[in-house]
């Protein structure tokens, strides 16, 4: 679970920190940002997005220069997609852009988190490339920085790490003379995480500190879904449960993985026959194919003119099937994963989204940390999960909790919030359509109907 986010010079982001501490021991479960269009809210959910590369970038290079080599005198087709790999590999360049426009300071990000019941903190300083990184947990006896890196103005690494770190000399040599080689280009975490890849479970278990791999793991316990700048596409980094099925409306698994389309089901028909009306029953059509693979695909028995019907779901609208795709999202809430999501409300009705969070409130075993534009879920919130990103006259953002403002049990959250009492809302007196209709008027309407033909 993280305890706030604090960041600086991202994106749009000047110096904000998003704190879900309701007190020093009492941490929010539930965490929903509200903000008028382009306060950065979606900026926010990149804060983690990040945090998932910067921790597996170093792997990201590995593996795409494996590719490169396998695949260099191939066809164009194969270089293009190179190409475009090469964009998750570069992780300068993906630092670059998360940097806020026409700005000389370093960018800074900043993680608290709990780990085995103490908060723990880890910081990132950057411009295109790391000049600082730190992690501050417990260690042992008390709380400390287990690692500490700076570069100064030569480049010249100062590495301060504590002796429990790596415990083996010619592993702790071997991983200094990574640092030295790639620390700047890539963080810390993600060299860690690249030598624990290639190694065996129990060497690195023996030689790295268990308070480090603890707070590594915390890291990576994330399932995140964020908006691409492109359009309305989602792009989904996840903590994989493997209890049910990666993706659920269709694929391909093996014959043995049969009882986990089965619980998938179970899961599927319990929360369609609730919250559908016509939706009657859920079901996988299984087809057997050779090596021992099952090919599954999704059907449900919709009631349509007095009728049961079958209906695969790929021909659901496209609102049922983003539901489905939060379903997917929020499995990880029952497990200890913090589930990340922007947008969320993106084309699900106001009324079936409030029912999902508020029935979803008391089972969350772990974080759900969402963006949205749904005002009805106020009418069920507690102020302490409710969060808003407000910006002044000079673009300056701000981000306040809604208990801040002193609300009483007798107050109406989401009637407070649209009178402006919290910020982050839109203040348009009216728009002024004459000099569209002038352009129109004076021959404009023509031009372009000459241009779209």
């Amino acid at each position: 679970m993280f305890t706030y986010i604090k960041l600086k010079n991202f994106l749009s982001l000047g110096d904000v920190v998003f704190d879900f501490r309701k007190t020093k021991t009492d941490i929010t479960h539930l965490a929903i940002v509200y903000g008028e269009n382009g306060s950065g809210k979606t900026n926010f959910i990149q804060a983690f997005s990040f945090l998932f590369n910067s921790v597996h970038s170093f792997a990201y290079q590995h593996n795409y220069e494996k590719l490169v080599s396998a695949f260099r005198e191939n066809d164009e087709q194969i270089n293009d997609i190179l190409r475009t790999l090469s964009l998750f590999s570069d992780f300068s360049e993906y630092m670059s852009e998360h940097r806020m426009i026409d700005c000389d300071e370093p960018t800074e990000v900043e993680y608290g988190f709990m780990m085995n019941e103490r908060e723990a903190v880890y910081r990132l300083s950057f411009t295109d490339h790391i000049i600082e990184e730190s992690l501050y947990c417990f260690t042992g006896k008390q709380r400390g920085y287990l690692f500490q890196f700076t570069s100064d103005s030569n480049g010249e690494i100062k590495t301060k790490m504590q002796p429990e770190l790596v415990r083996q000399t010619a592993y702790k040599k071997e991983i200094i003379e990574k640092v030295n080689q790639y620390w700047g280009k890539h963080s810390f975490l993600s060299i860690i995480t690249n030598q624990s890849n290639d190694k065996n479970s129990k060497y690195v278990k023996e030689n790295i500190s268990p308070y480090f791999l603890d707070a590594l793991k915390q890291l990576k316990n994330l399932f995140i879904t964020s908006k691409l700048s492109q359009g309305n596409e989602r792009h989904v980094r996840f903590n994989e449960t493997d209890n049910i099925l990666q993706n659920l409306d269709a694929g391909t698994v093996s014959s043995s993985e049969i009882p986990i389309i089965q619980r998938t089901e179970e899961i599927l028909r319990d929360f369609f026959t609730q919250t559908y009306a016509d939706i009657k029953d859920v079901e996988y059509e299984l087809t057997n194919l050779e090596d021992d693979k099952c090919k599954y695909q999704l059907y449900i028995d919709k009631m349509i003119c007095g009728k049961i019907r079958k209906i695969s779901f790929a021909k659901e609208s496209a609102g049922t099937q983003q539901v489905l795709r939060i379903i997917r999202s929020l499995i990880g809430l029952f497990f200890g994963v913090t589930v990340v999501y922007d947008e969320i409300d993106n084309g699900v009705h106001d009324i079936l989204l409030t029912q999902i969070i508020k029935s979803l409130q008391n089972e969350i075993t772990g974080q759900l940390i969402i963006t949205t534009h749904n005002t009805m879920l106020l009418e069920e919130m507690d102020p302490h999960s409710v969060y808003v990103i407000s910006t002044d006259y000079l673009g300056n953002k701000d981000v306040h909790c809604a208990a801040e403002y002193a609300v009483q049990t007798n107050h109406n959250l989401r009637a407070r919030y649209l009178k402006g009492l919290f910020g982050g809302i839109p203040y348009v007196e009216g728009i002024n359509f004459d000099a569209i209709e002038h352009f129109l008027a004076e021959g404009g309407k023509a031009s372009w109907q000459e241009k779209q033909e």
